[in-house]
């Protein structure tokens, strides 16, 4: 999917779009899609990055009380589900590069045209390319894995993780990191008899 064509991911954008996704607008012009499969969601998120569509990703939790859920379980259910939010002007872009299918995309065409005349203020701050989005909750994850891998990208230098653009250091910090050990841990035994040490101040 990743390898192809760009006219052949919009085609995948629009049907899946068109299948989950809806349009809406209140305060803002609105595209979005939810999905209780993490995998799915990140796998979507890459495909509208490549794209040139900028969202937000957010993690819900909800109580489904359709007539289906209580005649099955007797009860609601509450789900953990995931959904990619598609705001203002770049909800407009893909209302016009990607769009939906049907009556689907005449219904966001016409908030299109809405939002435009009024012009809702954008949820997300933008400043050249670079997106920054509102951070709603801090908190410390322990970690899983007992490693730390460092990976080298050719070319490039970059990679996605988790939906996020890397850029490698190829080692500065370390190689500061070990400068630092060996000023502050250095030790007069390690010198040869009768050798002098000239210390200068440095600067950084």
């Amino acid at each position: 999917m990743y390898a192809l064509p760009e006219d052949k991911i919009s085609a995948f954008l629009r049907g899946y779009f068109t299948g989950d996704g809806s349009c809406s607008l209140q305060s803002t012009l609105e595209v979005n899609v939810t999905s209780v499969n993490k995998w799915l969601i990140d796998g979507v998120s890459f495909l509208l990055m490549f794209s040139g569509i900028k969202h937000s990703i957010y993690e819900e939790e909800r109580a489904v009380k359709s007539d289906i859920i209580l005649k099955f379980y007797g009860k609601p259910k509450s789900i953990h589900s995931y959904k990619i939010r598609i705001y203002g002007s770049e909800a407009e872009k893909f209302i016009e590069d990607i769009g939906f299918l049907g009556e689907k995309q005449k219904h966001a065409e016409e908030s299109l045209k809405k939002w435009l005349a009024k012009k809702g203020k954008a949820r997300t701050n933008f400043d050249k390319d670079v997106f920054i989005d509102k951070i709603v909750e801090r908190k410390e994850i322990d970690s899983r894995d007992k490693y730390v891998y460092n990976l080298t990208v050719d070319t490039h230098h970059s990679l996605i993780c988790s939906g996020i653009t890397t850029f490698q250091c190829d080692g500065d910090e370390d190689c500061v990191m070990l400068l630092m050990d060996g000023l502050l841990n250095f030790s007069r035994s390690y010198l040869p008899t009768g050798a002098a040490v000239r210390w200068t101040r440095l600067s950084f």
